[in-house]
């Protein structure tokens, strides 16, 4: 059994990495046998990679030819295009979802996301004034995709700093979850009451911002953090 020089946490044989603190196992003694062998069930196509512009491709025409369809039903059926508005900002939210990430692959998730947000921000807009009956699309569903936003950009840069730990990491994303359910009921309940105290979300956001911080706390003590490194993710 060696530890890490950096944290001083156990290290298991097929470790090359510290789990806490990501410091790099450089250690000539370990048994090579064993750190070979945890890697013998992963998946491995013959080493080839996917064609990510066919992949793309593929995609895109899945989500083209339907929204086509729907086009020409509505036009049909219409004799003009109404509901069909629906199905093509769906289309172009799944598209930014799924087929973006995909093509800027290896590059800064702030893209995509940004562009997610304004797609779904987008929509949002286009559905309140295409239906001018329903009220509650700007004063709900904006405020609660805004605020996904903002939680989803801060969980992206708690998950990209490397000078923080595994278990200080899950400690600050529960620290941030706890804030989405507050906007959400916040957004609800004064769209119903005119009342901007949350009714709900004490109870959903008061256990994730005490377990994020016993974590964040837990972190900085190595015991404990050994202690719960072993028992949560082994």
């Amino acid at each position: 059994m060696s530890y890490c020089v950096h944290c001083g946490v156990k290290l298991a044989d097929y470790e090359t990495r510290c789990p806490l603190c990501d410091t790099e196992v450089l250690d000539l003694n370990r048994n090579e046998a064993n750190t070979e062998g945890y890697y013998q069930g992963r998946m491995d196509i013959n080493g080839k990679k996917i064609n990510k512009r066919f992949l793309v491709m593929l995609i895109s025409l899945a989500l083209l030819i339907p929204s086509a369809a729907v086009a020409v039903i509505d036009l049909v059926f219409s004799s003009g295009l109404t509901w069909a508005f629906y199905v093509f900002g769906a289309a172009l939210i799944i598209w930014t979802f799924i087929v973006l990430p995909i093509y800027v692959e290896g590059k800064s998730p702030y893209i995509y996301l940004t562009a997610d947000l304004c797609v779904s921000s987008l929509y949002i807009l286009a559905l309140s004034w295409l239906n001018t009956s329903v009220k509650w699309l700007m004063p709900v569903a904006m405020p609660i995709i805004l605020s996904a936003g903002v939680c989803a950009f801060l969980i992206i840069f708690i998950v990209q700093d490397k000078r923080i730990g595994k278990i200080e990491k899950g400690g600050w994303i529960m620290i941030v979850t706890s804030f989405l359910p507050w906007a959400i009921d916040i957004a609800v309940t004064h769209y119903l009451t005119y009342s901007f105290i949350p009714e709900w979300a004490w109870y959903v956001s008061i256990p994730l911002l005490i377990l994020g911080g016993v974590l964040v706390v837990a972190s900085r003590n190595i015991s404990m953090s050994e202690w719960i490194r072993r028992n949560l993710f082994f």
